[in-house]
Parts: C-alpha cells; sequence; structure tokens
C-alpha cells in the first residue's frame, strides 16, 4: 500500500507539473495575444523609413501600455512593409534584421497576422518564443510581440521546483516510516519466536513433570490453562481462555467450590495456597489435582 501510495502520489505529482507547464503557456499566449491587439491600437503613425522614428513610437508606446505588458522578456517590434524590423523594444534586444529570418510559422503568423493567433518560433539562439503579428491600422506596417519559452516557464520552474522538494520530503518520511515499520515488525516477529519456543519449552517441561499451569485472573473472572493442563486433562484448546463457572463445575462437589478460595485470595488473608481437589477429565475420570 506504501508503494502504491509512493507512486500515485509521483503520478500525480508529475501531471500537476505538466498541467501547470501547460497552463503557463496558455497565459503568456493568451496576454501576448491581447497586448499585441492592444499596441496595434495604440500606437501611433509612425515614419516606417526611419528606424529613430520607429524607436521612439515603440517607447511612447511602451510608456501607454500597462508595466506588465513589457515585463518578463516580452519583446515589441516595430515592422515596415516589407518584412523589416525597424525598432525593438527593450532596445537592448538583440532583435532580427527582417522578421522572416525566424524560423516556425512565421510565414502564417506574418500572411494572416491577426487571424493567425498566437504560435511557436525559434529564435536566433535557438530558444523557443511565442508570438503574435497584428497589422497596424493605417496601413503600410506590423508590429510583433514575442516572449522567450524559457522567460514565460520561468515561474512555473520556480513552483516546479518547491513541488518536487515538497513531494520528495514526504516521500522520504513516508519510506523512512515504511521502513522503521518494517523493521518494528521484524522484532516483533523475531520477539514472538523466541516467546513461543519459551512457551514450548515451559509446556514440555510442564508434560515430564505431570504438570500444568493455570493462571487465575480473579478480577475478570477467566483462567488460562497451559498446553501441558490440557494434555493432562485429555481436553482440547478451544478458546485462549476459560470461564471461572465452567473450570468450577469441572471440581468435585466433596472438594469444596473455588468461591471460597477466590473470596479467601481476595481478602489478602493469604500469600500461599496449598489445595488437594478432584477435577473431571475428559474421560469422565476423576483427577487428583495440588
Amino acid at each position: 500500500l506504501l508503494a502504491v501510495f509512493l507512486a500515485c502520489l509521483a503520478a500525480s505529482a508529475g501531471l500537476q507539473i505538466l498541467e501547470n507547464r501547460r497552463e503557463a503557456i496558455q497565459d503568456a499566449a493568451d496576454e501576448i495575444d491581447v497586448i499585441a491587439t492592444l499596441a496595434a491600437l495604440k500606437i501611433q503613425q509612425p515614419n516606417l523609413l526611419d528606424r529613430a522614428a520607429a524607436a521612439r513610437q515603440l517607447e511612447a508606446l511602451a510608456r501607454v501600455l500597462p508595466e506588465s505588458a513589457v515585463s518578463r522578456g516580452r519583446t515589441l517590434l516595430l515592422v515596415d512593409a516589407g518584412g523589416t524590423v525597424l525598432a525593438a523594444y527593450p532596445p537592448s534586444v538583440s532583435a532580427p534584421q527582417r522578421l522572416t529570418d525566424l524560423q516556425g510559422e512565421i510565414e502564417v503568423i506574418t500572411t494572416y497576422a491577426d487571424r493567425a493567433g498566437v504560435m511557436t518560433l525559434t529564435l536566433g539562439d535557438a530558444t523557443q518564443a511565442i508570438a503574435t503579428v497584428r497589422k497596424l491600422p493605417f496601413g503600410g506596417g506590423e508590429i510583433a510581440v514575442m516572449q522567450s519559452v524559457p522567460l514565460v516557464l520561468s515561474a512555473w520552474q520556480t513552483r516546479t521546483f518547491g513541488q518536487i522538494t515538497l513531494v520528495m520530503a514526504v516521500m522520504v518520511v513516508l519510506v523512512g516510516m515504511g521502513a522503521a515499520y518494517l523493521m518494528q515488525a521484524a522484532r516483533a516477529r523475531a520477539a514472538d519466536e523466541v516467546c513461543e519456543k519459551v512457551r514450548h519449552r515451559i509446556d514440555s517441561a510442564l508434560t515430564r513433570g505431570r504438570c500444568g499451569l493455570l493462571d487465575w485472573d480473579l478480577a475478570r473472572g477467566r483462567m488460562y490453562w497451559s498446553d501441558s493442563l490440557y494434555e493432562l486433562l485429555g481436553y482440547e484448546r478451544r478458546d485462549e481462555f476459560l470461564s471461572f463457572g465452567q473450570v468450577n463445575a469441572m471440581v468435585h462437589p466433596e472438594d469444596g467450590d473455588l468461591y471460597g478460595l477466590a473470596d479467601h485470595l481476595a481478602a489478602s488473608r493469604t500469600s500461599a495456597i496449598d489445595h488437594d481437589f478432584r477435577i473431571r477429565s475428559a474421560s469422565g475420570d476423576w483427577v487428583w489435582l495440588r
């Protein structure tokens, strides 16, 4: 059960991690889609032949957009009608010379623009990126929004590390508890074996000496007979304990009953007993016991 639980725990954690990754990428794609649409509406008509003017337009656009729109490695690219990248924001980003330099489904994005939606591209350094393109409303240009997949998954990786650490800690604790349980169970089995050997030795000694062991629990009104006592009287063990009434019914009526003896013992008026009495055996004969 412990192994099955650990396997289910690991499988559940793995499925949750994969689902969180899918959700992180989907959320980033939705945000990029919204940001691209908003950027295309907010940007003023630039001079698409002037790179400096295009750069100023992107800087002005970044100030208008929400701060989170250009965070976490998102990049804005302003492209002219011929597909040449005029400016990028942030300015430090090493943008491609042309949008078609990007690999993947860039042709689909540039051809269908708004209708193409958000797709995955391969950047110049071979990293994957999520990108989309919007046609500028005044025509003759496009604006692209990109974000590399490693930056998209940075927060997911942090959460995943925490989840894996927690799951591993739980698994270590459970494995440790399972190992402790197995060790304790092994020690218990060894102790039971020792007790069983001792019991057999005591029974053997009692049987050879024509003796029996009777353990009388006065408070609960029950007795325990050793195997040697059963053998001495010819009975077979059916239960672990015999009731006081069962044993008292076997005693010969002329030898008194055990109630008086029990009352004498309960009153603590003696510390030793020497009592002879007859008890009926399984064959119906009376056997003297002391």
